[in-house]
């Protein structure tokens, strides 16, 4: 049973997209290179993997708390992830911000 929900108003950036769809076909092959078992990779190498680039202007309930991700493999479900494979998901700002905070400061220390 759940205990905690999250939302997100999620932006897709179709630019961005475009260019990180240059990558689409590597996935499997880098995945390949990770000391995984097969079972255990994120994505399998008969599905495709859309990878996406959104900003998320809002985020809400649980995904307001604590960590903030800068990028998701939905859906959660291994049994989804079997028949259907997955979706990547990169939130831009969240990485913007993370890149301009606390990357760049700590680099200057």
């Amino acid at each position: 049973m759940k205990t905690s929900y999250g939302a997100a108003i999620l932006i897709r950036d179709d630019a961005e997209s475009k260019r990180l769809s240059v990558f689409q076909k590597y996935v499997a092959r880098i995945q390949d290179t990770l000391p995984l078992l097969s079972a255990d990779r994120p994505s399998k190498g008969d599905h495709v993997t859309p990878m996406e680039v959104m900003d998320a202007p809002l985020r809400t309930g649980d995904l307001r708390h604590g960590y903030q991700a800068v990028a998701d493999n939905l859906p959660n479900d291994p049994k989804i992830h079997q028949e259907k494979g997955t979706r990547k998901s990169s939130s831009k700002n969240f990485m913007d911000a993370r890149v301009e905070q606390v990357v760049l400061p700590s680099r200057e220390s």
